[in-house]
């Protein structure tokens, strides 16, 4: 079952970036107007929203993992996480390729050296042919950060993996904070155009941060509730203001590329926590938009790969069959939509499919662990999931959290 609430963030940050990209001839929107050019300035921090998900995400499998069977397999985690993510990402090379191959009769070397970085994910160190699949390479990265993270934590202290696990977090922020201001005054020779903020190693606490959280989450799920119920007021108001102060400077601002991104990533954690304990909507005019919006929450990772390809093939190919719209709204209108319809239909006929086939090749059922089992594991010591279920399980109950109520792609 999915977490229904973090399906609709996940529709936000998409649409916050999927606006952004809107194409610069349109101009002219009326009503809407004043939204759409607030999102092309802002709706790129959509990126460190979904940076933020996919660390809580993400690393929940694996915090997950660890509780019920006492033990990491990476492989086996990477390897699901590569049938997410390979077959519509390559689809995307293959038909890029393949695209230009038809219009310029052969690929020059240029263009085959940008596809490679795309096709590497180490388009966000050097440049490749399209401009948003750089946060797919921090992803990538992350993925294998943490694996080897997790792994080693657990085997330097196998009695008590996670205890260091929120101050590494915490000295990574600092660290890649003070790493960005350091490039920002020393680095760059005082032009900024020079620091490129797409590296891994300047944007990944954002994605740790999102770790932190699901740690915090899965080992004290209690405590981060009541924590949540008790100072929403304060986060919601602390969240807003982040955001608002890094919103105040432009992307280039050398504030937004330094402690900006500090800034984004603690206030989309807030929404993110906010949303995790808002209640369901009951409005019957509500319920049908909220709906459709988790809908194409789950569909995101396509609509946000395939999106950038519509924005730049779609409109000259419209004009050349001479249906492309005459007014701005319609122009706009269409973006959106047909966006929207191809990367649902391009995730149905992909992703789908190769989810399926993932579940059917590796359906083989965990080991599960009583507590008993995981206090001789830990030689007697308490671990962060007993000291959890302390006062209310004893070692006939399962693991403190069923896997499929939080089961994330």
């Amino acid at each position: 079952m999915r977490i229904k609430c973090l399906d609709i963030l996940r529709a936000i940050a998409m649409l916050m970036v999927l606006v952004s990209h809107t194409p610069s001839d349109i101009v002219n929107l009326g009503f809407f107007q004043p939204v759409v050019v607030f999102l092309e300035r802002h709706g790129w921090t959509g990126v460190d929203l979904f940076f933020v998900l996919s660390g809580y995400l993400v690393s929940g499998l694996l915090f997950r993992e660890y509780q019920q069977t006492g033990t990491i397999r990476s492989g086996r985690f990477l390897v699901r996480r590569g049938f997410k993510i390979y077959p519509s990402y390559y689809a995307v090379i293959l038909l890029t390729m393949l695209v230009l191959a038809f219009q310029l009769k052969q690929l020059s070397p240029f263009n085959l050296d940008l596809i490679l970085s795309d096709a590497l994910f180490i388009d966000n160190y050097r440049p490749g042919y399209w401009g948003h699949l750089w946060s797919l390479a921090i992803e990538e990265h992350f993925y294998l950060i943490l694996c080897a993270t997790v792994v080693l934590l657990i085997r330097l202290r196998p009695e008590d993996s996670f205890r260091s696990f929120p101050p590494l977090v915490m000295a990574l922020a600092i660290a890649l904070l003070g790493l960005r201001v350091f490039l920002a005054f020393y680095g760059c020779e005082g032009n900024l155009n020079l620091l490129r903020s797409t590296p891994t190693h300047l944007r990944i606490d954002s994605l740790f941060f999102g770790s932190l959280l699901s740690y915090w989450h899965n080992f004290f799920p209690k405590e981060f509730e009541a924590t949540i119920d008790r100072h929403y007021r304060l986060i919601g108001f602390a969240s807003a203001a982040l955001l608002l102060c890094t919103f105040q400077f432009g992307y280039w601002h050398v504030f937004t590329r330094t402690g900006g991104f500090t800034f984004l990533y603690l206030g989309y954690a807030g929404v993110m926590c906010l949303f995790l304990r808002a209640p369901a909507v009951s409005s019957r005019f509500m319920r049908p938009v909220e709906d459709f919006a988790a809908y194409l929450g789950r569909h995101s990772y396509s609509i946000y790969l395939w999106h950038y390809l519509v924005v730049s093939w779609g409109p000259p190919f419209l004009k050349k069959v001479h249906l492309a719209p005459s007014s701005d709204v319609g122009k706009f209108a269409l973006f959106v939509s047909s966006s929207l319809v191809v990367g649902v239909v391009l995730s149905k006929l992909i992703e789908t499919h190769f989810l399926a086939l993932r579940d059917r090749l590796m359906s083989r059922p965990e080991k599960m662990r009583s507590p008993r089992q995981r206090m001789a594991i830990a030689g007697g010591r308490i671990t962060e999931l007993d000291r959890a279920q302390r006062g209310s399980v004893n070692a006939a109950l399962p693991p403190l959290m069923a896997e499929s109520r939080w089961l994330a792609d």
